[in-house]
């Protein structure tokens, strides 16, 4: 969902291309920020406290694909996209393309673990490669065109009914069409990426939930009649890269934590662990989102 969003802001967006090109790299340095600082650091204090397997797979957490990479690379194909003036149409079907390309890549068996994680945030490498360019360009391309139809259309509220109505049965055929053949869509629609990114099924799936998600929200988002509640949502939908950075931080240093302390099979420890991180990230939501407002509406007055 957060990548067909992603497709959906840049219609909003009076962005350009340069402006888009240059969110782009900084997205892709603070993705090189997160995997050192999430993965690299632990991964070496872990060594340090005497854990001299975790060096085995440094290459791969210093560069392996993540969603804030994925992100940029996105910044940087929309910019290629709207320099070009490319319609949201051919967009469409050039992340299919894409996804198809994607598919024909046989999976790689390469020594250099920095090479091949590397290679994987534009294909599918290895079972590191979690967000390849090739394969999930498709989610942000589905929300730039349904953005672009949406633009232009007076009734939004008869346009997301329809929208509704119609994933809604795309929702039920598609999960018949897989309960027919042995799959379960609920199993699918939360599958590790690595297993079913590249399935089309699975891009319908997922988009149709997303869509009726979208539709739902836009109803309630209506009838919020709070200007309090609606300046936190928006506060919150600004800092989403910092949550999104402090929460996989503290889940590193968490997991290097439980490892140096022989503690990570424990169960009950882990699962503890985690419901007070998410918590401690929850509330700090609110004046990390507020702080970050503030910066923005600095910056859009100095500009």
């Amino acid at each position: 969902m957060f990548m067909i969003s992603l497709g959906s802001n840049l219609v909003f967006s009076d962005a350009g291309p340069r402006k888009l090109a240059k969110r782009g790299c900084t997205t892709l340095v603070a993705f090189l920020l997160l995997n050192i600082t999430r993965d690299v650091l632990p991964d070496i204090a872990i060594a340090l406290a005497g854990h001299a397997d975790a060096f085995d797979v440094l290459g791969y957490d210093m560069l392996a694909s993540d969603i804030l990479g994925f992100a940029g690379f996105t910044f940087l194909f929309f910019a290629i996209i709207k320099y070009f003036q490319i319609s949201p149409l051919a967009t469409l079907l050039i992340s299919l393309c894409m996804l198809t390309v994607n598919d024909l890549i046989p999976q790689l068996h390469l020594s250099s673990q920095f090479v091949s994680a590397t290679l994987g945030n534009f294909f599918y490498a290895d079972d590191y490669s979690c967000f390849p360019l090739l394969s999930w360009m498709i989610f942000p391309a589905i929300g730039y065109a349904l953005a672009s139809a949406l633009r232009d259309i007076p009734d939004k509220d008869l346009f997301w009914k329809h929208v509704i109505a119609v994933c809604a049965i795309v929702l039920v055929a598609i999960s018949v069409n897989m309960r027919k053949y042995g799959l379960n869509p609920l199993l699918i629609a939360a599958s590790p990426v690595n297993d079913y990114i590249t399935d089309f099924a699975n891009v319908v799936l997922d988009a149709a939930i997303a869509w009726i998600w979208y539709g739902i929200f836009h109803f309630v988002y209506k009838r919020i009649r709070s200007a309090r509640i609606k300046h936190i949502i928006l506060c919150g939908s600004q800092a989403i890269m910092l949550f999104y950075m402090a929460q996989w931080i503290l889940v590193g240093w968490i997991r290097s934590a439980l490892v140096m302390l022989d503690l990570e099979g424990t169960n009950v420890l882990t699962t503890g662990t985690f419901i007070t991180l998410i918590v401690v990230v929850t509330a700090a939501a609110l004046p990390i989102g507020l702080f970050a407002q503030k910066q923005f509406a600095s910056r859009v007055s100095k500009s």
